[in-house]
């Protein structure tokens, strides 16, 4: 049992505390907290059968408080204590402690040898650590003034520092101390031959991400980054990078690096199920195979399945060799089927492109792309395009977490030209915008902006696909109309696609139960062939968000309220990341 209270009278501070069942009341000259919490920790230890003997607990005491009060400065304290009557058989000891002067710090001195001199890392440690003069003696800041060299030493690879001179010298007649070190460092190491173990990846390409780590100056921060970048390929289930510092090499002051790989053997497979008013109830599936040869070759499938529209996309992807988590080539097919009113519109596409991952989250691609597009009106009529394009895209991508972020920005640019001189059958030019900014205040307070931008310039809109032309309506576009009915009409009034796109949304969410967050929002834009801001589209609505360990549910309600009459409630239910 461990209980304190503290009281204060006109000469001394209070501190009364219970421990293994006797009453301590330690009187102080000072409210320092330092000093109370210093006597505490020390005679906290103290047991009932030292006590029993009180001459020897009076010496025990006295040279316990001593030392606490000595590693803090204070180093001719004057100590009293006495008994009173035990109590409920409790012994009652009263300790009077009158601290004194503490020691003050004269001009200490640090020497670094070797390679530390010139280490930043060293100099700004010793620069916010070291003892100013007059400051008062402490001998942990001193012990950690230390450990912060030494620990400095094993992060950049100093491995054989050490202490040459190591004195705190204490002149108790004069009431001061210094310090006086010397630190020998040495030389630094590098990081020499990198071993892998366990991979069924041809080492070409393993060799070739860990090249820019060879011979570097040692740091395990680098370590780390070498891990994270081997984990990032998704070729392994497990990535172990440990340093060899003990190894017999016969280069000096080299380190080689072993690392224990375990593959990636696993399938990922992940399921969503959404609704909205149109398509009713749809489902998107997501498999991804990590790797299927030495060469670290990856495949990815998506799976979007409803009443009105059904999606098949494939995804090969090649790594580059030299740069295999940098730089790749993906082959990409995709089969898209819909129906928009008497229209039923089929797309074979595919896709050759070049990919660079700049960072983490910044990415660029060069894409070739070989489109067959036709549609059937009726039944009956068939028009066939085929379009040969090529297209640049850049994607930049930062969050905290994917699933649930609190905060997130994601932004997509897509410059696409087409021209009968590369075999398509139209000549435009489309840009794409797409971005998402999430952003959290006061823990409880989260909001969304979302904005789409499209625009085709072409002379031969008729003559554009419509799996290529804008809609707008419906989840993450504008919320109370329905999917892909906010368009351009043809003459029978039936939707066919825009040559312009523009939606914004606005959403704000309060988490109000645990786990369960309250949203609102307001959706507005159109998708037509000339964009008017009198006649864009206004949907409001409120919503919940469900974050799941299996990825985010969003329940939304939403109405129209717009120039035109519509009345109608729309419902979407959703599963996956906002971002």
């Amino acid at each position: 049992m461990y209980k304190k209270f503290f009281y204060f009278s006109l000469s001394f501070y209070f501190l009364i505390f219970l421990s293994h069942g006797n009453i301590f009341i330690v009187k102080t000259k000072s409210s320092n907290k330092i000093i109370k919490n210093k006597i505490i920790n020390c005679l906290y230890d103290i047991k009932n059968e030292d006590i029993l003997d009180k001459i020897i607990f009076k010496k025990k005491t006295e040279k316990i408080v001593k030392n606490c009060l000595r590693s803090i400065g204070y180093y001719y304290p004057k100590i009293n204590i006495k008994y009173s009557s035990p109590k409920k058989n409790r012994n009652i000891i009263t300790i009077y402690v009158v601290q004194g002067d503490f020691i003050k710090m004269l001009d200490s001195k640090i020497i670094l040898n070797g390679d530390s001199k010139n280490d930043t890392d060293y100099n700004a440690w010793i620069k916010n650590n070291f003892p100013k003069i007059g400051s008062q003696l402490n001998h942990y800041k001193y012990e950690k003034f230390k450990q912060g060299l030494l620990d400095i030493s094993i992060k950049k690879g100093y491995f054989d520092a050490d202490f040459e001179v190591s004195e705190l010298q204490v002149f108790p007649n004069y009431n001061v101390a210094r310090w006086f070190i010397v630190f020998n460092s040495g030389y630094r190491y590098r990081f020499g031959k990198i071993n892998f173990y366990g991979s069924k990846i041809h080492k070409s390409y393993l060799k070739n991400i860990s090249n820019n780590y060879y011979n570097k100056l040692y740091n395990i921060e680098l370590i780390s980054d070498l891990n994270n970048k081997l984990i990032s390929t998704n070729w392994f289930n497990s990535v172990t990078v440990s340093p060899d510092i003990y190894n017999n090499s016969k280069y000096k002051n080299v380190v080689p690096l072993n690392v224990i790989l375990s593959p990636n053997n696993k399938n990922r497979l992940e399921v969503g199920l959404g609704y909205n008013s149109r398509n009713k109830f749809h489902i998107t599936s997501y498999l991804e195979i990590p790797w299927i040869n030495s060469l670290g070759h990856s495949i990815k499938n998506k799976l979007y399945f409803s009443i009105y529209e059904k999606i098949f996309n494939l995804k090969y992807k090649i790594p580059i060799i030299k740069n295999p988590i940098n730089e790749y080539y993906l082959l990409q097919s995709q089969i898209k089927n819909f129906y928009l009113n008497q229209y039923k519109y089929r797309s074979i596409t595919f896709n050759i492109s070049k990919n660079w991952n700049i960072n983490d989250n910044f990415k660029k691609s060069i894409n070739i792309y070989f489109v067959l597009d036709n549609y059937i009106v009726n039944n009956f009529k068939i028009k066939k395009k085929i379009l040969i394009y090529p297209s640049f895209q850049i994607n930049k991508i930062n969050y905290d977490e994917i699933s649930f972020p609190f905060f997130g920005l994601n932004q997509n640019y897509e410059f696409n030209l087409s021209n009968k001189i590369f075999g398509s059958s139209v000549n435009f030019f489309m840009l794409k915008v797409n971005n998402t900014f999430i952003n959290t205040y006061l823990e409880k307070h989260r909001y969304i902006i979302r904005n789409n931008i499209g625009y085709i310039f072409t002379n031969f809109s008729n003559d554009i696909p419509s799996s290529m032309k804008f809609f707008a309506g419906g989840d993450k576009s504008i919320r109370g109309f329905k999917y892909k009915t906010l368009s351009s009409l043809d003459k029978d009034n039936n939707v066919i696609g825009s040559l312009k796109l523009f939606t914004i949304s606005l959403e704000y969410q309060y988490n109000f139960y645990k786990n369960l967050w309250f949203a609102l929002f307001v959706d507005n834009g159109d998708a037509s062939d000339s964009l008017n801001y009198k006649n864009l589209h206004t949907g409001i609505g409120l919503g919940i968000r469900w974050p799941a360990n299996f990825g985010t549910i969003k329940l939304d309600i939403a109405k129209p309220i717009s120039f035109f009459k519509e009345n109608s409630l729309e419902f979407y239910i959703g599963l996956g990341s906002e971002l």
